[in-house]
């Protein structure tokens, strides 16, 4: 694991025998990449638990090549964005889904860094007071909408047992009963906003969803094209099939800080949901239950996966919203 940032490194010892065996075989599957592509290897630009990106050249063009756990979600992930064609998401230049590997446009610094930077020091209450909130909403529904436009048959149908509606409310209940924390009320909501979510299903008003459209996800390009109307393109997808409302749900489920430091959350995030819809032809009233139920689902997944930190600013925040109250 000598390829391997320190940090990474550390981590993966404590993880199961897979993903250090993966790890173990990352020099050979980049290199296996440079030589299929012709690459010239640069350094890596990021790494995470099953999933590295290094920077390349490829005939003096630079590129990113992604290396990837080789599975059902990977070789979904890759379809997604090869057919999107830069609309919305990342440029695909090459694919070996069976080695787990891609080659990528290059981009900047996502929307999550770019935040953190100019605003990561900023009091909480004094953001609350700014203009900063709107471009960031903005740029996110602009690159959604054009992820939207993939055709249908990217993904495949769902019924009432596949329905992201579905899933979640099967996933809150299963995390829910592996933690120690009091949340009937907020777990309660959940999964009633998880009912009516799957009762509302429509077919007709379904898209190929991102999934998981978070600012970590939404990354700037590094020169002004078509495809990336605010400067910006999705990776990462999940690429499954739901009502547009979904993705933005995710869209204002990170903002913990600020909903906990807000003396009036409802209103605020509220105004947000007004704002997405207004800016997508959606339901306000939707994107804020589909919010309600990712902020718990993904407080409790973080949780489930030993990251209690995390996790609980998400139940914190979900449970300021519908009780003005904080627990623990």
């Amino acid at each position: 694991m000598s390829d391997v940032m320190p940090p990474l490194r550390s981590h993966l010892m404590t993880l199961e025998p897979r993903w250090r065996e993966w790890v173990d075989t990352l020099p050979a599957l980049r290199d296996r990449a440079a030589d299929t592509w012709d690459l010239e290897v640069g350094p890596f630009l990021s790494q995470s638990v099953g999933s590295a990106v290094l920077s390349v050249t490829r005939r003096g063009r630079p590129a990113a090549l992604k290396l990837f756990t080789p599975d059902e979600h990977f070789t979904r992930q890759v379809g997604t964005m090869e057919a999107a064609r830069g609309r919305g998401y990342a440029h695909v230049y090459e694919s070996d889904v069976d080695h787990g590997a891609v080659l990528m446009e290059l981009l900047g610094r996502s929307a999550d860094e770019e935040w953190r930077v100019n605003y990561g020091n900023v009091p909480a209450e004094l953001l609350l007071d700014s203009l900063a909130i709107e471009p960031m909403l903005h740029a996110r529904t602009q690159t959604l909408i054009e992820a939207w436009t993939l055709p249908l048959d990217v993904a495949p149908e769902v019924d009432e047992k596949t329905h992201r509606a579905a899933q979640l409310a099967e996933q809150i209940e299963y995390w829910y009963r592996d933690t120690s924390i009091e949340l009937d009320a907020v777990v309660k909501r959940a999964l009633l906003f998880a009912e009516q979510r799957l009762q509302a299903r429509n077919p007709d008003r379904q898209v190929v969803c991102h999934g998981d459209p978070h600012s970590g996800n939404l990354l700037a390009v590094t020169s002004p094209r078509p495809g990336a109307p605010a400067g910006y393109v999705w990776v990462d997808p999940d690429g499954f099939r739901c009502e547009p409302d979904f993705d933005l749900g995710v869209a204002v489920r990170e903002s913990n800080r600020l909903v906990l430091s807000s003396e009036d959350p409802v209103v605020m995030l509220r105004a947000w949901c007004a704002q997405l819809a207004g800016e997508t032809g959606t339901d306000a009233e939707a994107i804020w239950q589909w919010g309600f139920l990712e902020r718990v689902a993904n407080g409790l997944y973080l949780c489930h996966r030993g990251m209690p930190e995390q996790g609980e600013q998400f139940l914190k925040a979900a449970d300021w919203l519908i009780s003005r109250r904080s627990f623990g």
